[in-house]
């Protein structure tokens, strides 16, 4: 997670499970969340989810 003033960006990875058919299909995606403070509450302003092709990890 990063914070730039009243602006946070949040970075998950999950998998997905599917069954395509009749076979599992396993999917991972990075979700990318980006929200914006507004007086006590967070606002969610905008959800992706991008697939990874690749073998970034990332940090805790």
């Amino acid at each position: 997670m990063e914070i730039v003033d009243k602006t946070a960006i949040v970075w998950n990875r999950i998998t997905l499970t599917a069954e395509v058919r009749g076979s599992d299909v396993v999917t991972e995606f990075t979700v990318t969340e980006v929200y914006k403070k507004q007086k006590k509450d967070w606002k969610l302003l905008a959800l992706t989810f991008s697939s990874v092709r690749d073998t970034h990890e990332i940090k805790h």
